[in-house]
């Protein structure tokens, strides 16, 4: 069974309502957990003790732009040639589209994926290139993971 890292006990724990009651505010200079909808605090940027609360659309967002940009810390290289400009001009016409966000059959995300699979295609890497990017980025949320069997849905 995989073992989790840090971050997605954080994710999974931080957007759970049973796991935990009451509000929670994740604590960490790890910006990948801006994948993570919550409140967080990021010690070494709010110094003056400044929270921020991260919405859903934005979380998803955040972990589309990494899936094209890459993280270099974790060692996941992303779509070739994309960078935080193109990657803003790609995801920039899905920022403001919540109705599709919001409906229950995934519309939104699936336009989002799709663009982010032809950024790819262009990049002459094919979907299975970007579902694993996917895979390596993504932050665990409480849906994602169940503790009983112990998998990642």
């Amino acid at each position: 069974k995989p073992a989790l890292e840090a971050r997605d006990i954080l994710g999974i724990l931080s957007t759970s309502s049973t796991l935990i009651q009451g509000h929670t505010i994740v604590v960490s200079g790890d910006s990948s957990l801006h994948m993570v909808p919550g409140w967080f605090y990021d010690p070494e940027r709010h110094a003056s003790g400044e929270t921020m609360f991260i919405n859903k659309i934005d979380a998803d967002l955040a972990f589309y732009r990494r899936v094209l940009e890459g993280d270099a810390d974790n060692q996941v290289p992303g779509c070739p040639g994309m960078n935080p400009e193109t990657t803003g001009r790609l995801l920039s016409a899905f920022k403001d589209d919540e109705a599709l966000w919001l409906d229950e059959n995934w519309t939104w995300h699936r336009h989002v994926w799709e663009a982010v699979v032809e950024a790819f295609r262009k990049a002459g890497q094919s979907e299975s290139e970007a579902l694993l990017q996917a895979r390596l980025i993504r932050v665990l949320r409480e849906p994602d993971y169940s503790w009983d069997t112990e998998e990642v849905h």
